[in-house]
């Protein structure tokens, strides 16, 4: 592939994560569809976007029974070394028609074909069971080749206008095994082969030794498998993620959708994104890109990113975040009913608004990017939802001369080795309940992944507060980290289990290591925890019931009441914050020490309001009073409310001008919100 433009690159600069093309430096903002067309590439092209998404595929999507197709195109990959170039070229003289000046990133679908499945009897679908062929030689050597044909053909078509390639597989072109009992089942042989064994079967994944805990202790091989199940697939991404930098002479960025970790609502180790780290620091994939959290995007909730974005930006990565949801003019939207995702019903163009600004304005306050997707078209085919579209563009692009200084003080950690000892049918989405909370404390935060304390550019100066939500399984590597921050006096809190689960298994005694807190496993199985916290409010603490209530509007299977064993009860020495319910013991403990503090709280999540109160005792500043979702760095705020009001916003003595009503206020001003509404301040 010939090297005739300048090669694009990706870089972070006070702040925000710039894509270079030629010599623009361009804010990641782009447009996204399974149906561009005439009808909305011109309304984005129009509004000022130049970075699009051209998509190759012959797959169906996981509507209507898989009877809908991704592309309208049709397929590229049409025989082993055979391709349908007339399609691709049909897309691209599209674009290159309605979108002139645009620069393309090139998604590949490189799951396996209809006529790849008839020619190999036996072979399975990657779309639906990834984990059974991912290793399967014809099937991946096929792919690269058909990545190197590709890539040399549009860069015949789209000549020094492609800067990426964006690379698709497995269920939902998301790198995950849709069909999980594939995970389970018998194996095909090439999979047998490459892990070498009979897979444990259900165990693997089910299996419990201690409430939702597991210690492995009876079942090795089980540990053994999921890690086998998690690992073997980012090694094939970077198989493929190699090969389009051979091709390009390393000309071309890399993409991906995986890792969401922070927001998964079926757990990590399920879908096969427990190591998400790998991906995170491959030295070959330089975007990865995520769709906006499902549970947390309604409007009375907060928006957040399904992947730990501040792990990607210390990375070096460019994080997309992609914005699918229903809009106000997909009511009548037949692909938009059958979708299906637990969006909101927007009802007007100002809910529209503040949910898109919302969205945005969280991922501008963490200097990356974003892609409004069309996804089937009519999502916002309207003047005036362009027109909103168009101001937001605009901010963004005004953000690249910005110094938008990291603020955040609060630090949140996720421990992915844990995750492999949480049983796989306890649905324990803690990290998502949690993070709402955390969006709605009146600060911002960073969400990192455990392995980041190690990367030597990470920045532990800066914050007052680290949150450690499950520890509960932590080799003597972190443990000697987290002693480290503990003797520079900085203030954590850690939850649940921390430090319960040892090389030699269940071992309570072991937990004070890891906390600071001397902490007994309790004979009974029930959280419930009544808070007092002087000046602050009473409050119950039910995650049982919590969770019980989020798992019965998920579709899907039959699911058993969730508890929550095991359960500590602290030592009675520490100041303490809450007692369970149970028998007055406490449960929610601070241990004052030098420079800073320990706590503990037997379950999960905390609410907004005390975790802030938490934070502010660590020494953190706040921008607003808990329960406004704020996201801000040194240039911006973003501020949403749900139920509107006067809201006083503290700027740290600097001076605050509303981007889209042009008014101007002073730090400590209450602003006036409508319910529904989200304002993104500049700072001066």
């Amino acid at each position: 592939m010939e090297n005739n433009t300048k090669k694009p690159y990706i870089e972070r600069k006070n702040g925000a994560t710039l894509l270079h093309i030629g010599d623009e430096a361009l804010w990641y903002a782009a447009f996204r569809s399974f149906r561009p067309s005439e009808e909305n590439l011109p309304d984005f092209y129009g509004k000022g976007f130049r970075l699009f998404c051209i998509h190759s595929s012959g797959i169906m999507t996981a509507l209507a029974q898989r009877t809908i197709p991704y592309s309208e195109f049709g397929e590229v990959w049409s025989g082993d070394g055979e391709y349908n170039w007339d399609n691709l070229k049909a897309q691209t003289d599209m674009f290159e028609k309605l979108a002139p000046d645009g620069y393309y990133a090139a998604m590949i679908d490189l799951n396996t074909p209809a006529w790849m499945l008839e020619n190999n009897p036996g072979m399975r679908d990657t779309w639906t069971e990834l984990i059974q062929e991912v290793t399967n030689p014809t099937w991946r050597e096929g792919a690269k080749k058909y990545i190197k044909a590709y890539m040399e053909k549009i860069n015949e078509l789209l000549p020094g206008k492609v800067f990426a390639v964006y690379l698709l597989a497995g269920g939902t072109t998301e790198w995950y095994t849709r069909l999980f009992e594939a995970a389970i089942d018998s194996p095909s042989e090439n999979h047998k082969n490459s892990y070498g064994k009979e897979i444990p079967g259900t165990k693997a994944f089910f299996g419990s030794d201690d409430g939702i805990l597991r210690n492995f202790k009876k079942d090795p091989e089980a540990l053994e498998y999921m890690k086998y199940y998690n690992e073997v697939v980012p090694e094939a991404i970077a198989d493929f993620a190699k090969c389009v930098k051979e091709a390009s002479n390393g000309r071309l960025l890399t993409g991906v959708f995986y890792g969401y970790v922070a927001s998964e609502r079926d757990g990590t180790v399920r879908a096969g994104y427990n190591e998400a780290e790998r991906i995170y620091r491959f030295p070959d994939i330089d975007i990865i890109i995520s769709p906006a959290s499902y549970d947390l995007r309604k409007l009375k909730s907060t928006s957040a990113m399904r992947a730990p974005v501040d792990s990607i930006t210390l990375n070096n990565k460019l994080y997309v975040h992609e914005i699918d949801a229903a809009t106000h003019l997909t009511h009548n939207n037949k692909f938009a009913a059958l979708h299906g995702v637990p969006d909101d019903h927007m009802e007007n163009l100002a809910q529209t608004t503040a949910y898109l600004r919302r969205e945005i304005g969280m991922v501008l306050a963490k200097g990356q990017g974003f892609w409004l997707f069309d996804m089937f078209g009519g999502w916002y085919k309207d003047e005036d939802t362009m027109n909103e579209i168009e101001k937001i563009r605009k901010l963004a692009d005004s953000l690249k001369y910005k110094d938008m200084k990291n603020i955040s003080e609060v630090a949140f950690f996720i421990d992915l080795n844990t995750n492999y000892y949480v049983t796989g049918d306890s649905d324990y989405p803690m990290f998502q309940f949690q993070i709402e909370e955390l969006n709605l404390m009146g600060m911002p935060w960073d969400c990192y992944t455990t392995g980041d304390l190690f990367n030597e550019n990470f920045d532990e100066d800066r914050y007052k507060l680290f949150i450690f939500p499950n520890l509960f399984k932590v080799d003597e590597k972190l443990i000697k980290r987290i002693n480290a921050l503990r003797e520079k006096g900085k203030s954590m809190i850690f939850m649940h289990a921390a430090g319960y689960i040892t090389d030699n298994g269940f071992d309570d005694s072991k937990m004070e290591e890891i906390t600071g807190i001397k902490l007994k496993r309790c004979a009974f199985d029930s959280a419930k925890m009544k808070l007092d916290i002087p000046g602050v409010r009473e409050t119950e603490l039910n995650f049982s019931e919590r969770i019980n209530a989020w798992r019965e509007r998920q579709p899907g299977k039959e699911r058993v009441k969730f508890n929550m064993p095991p359960v500590f009860e602290a030592d009675g020495r520490y100041e303490v914050l809450g007692r369970l319910k149970e028998n007055g013991s406490a449960g929610f403990v601070i241990n004052e020490r030098a420079g800073g503090f320990d706590a503990y709280c037997a379950c999960a999540p905390i609410p907004a309001d005390i975790i802030a109160y938490l934070a502010k005792r660590a020494g953190a500043s706040d921008i607003t009073a808990p329960g406004t979702v704020v996201y801000a760095n040194s240039a911006i705020m973003t501020v949403y409310s749900y139920e509107g009001g006067k809201i006083k916003i503290n700027s740290g003595g600097r001076k605050m001008k509303e981007y889209f009503s042009g008014e101007e206020y002073e730090s400590g001003d209450f602003v006036d919100f409508s319910p529904i509404e989200t304002k993104i301040f500049l700072l001066e």
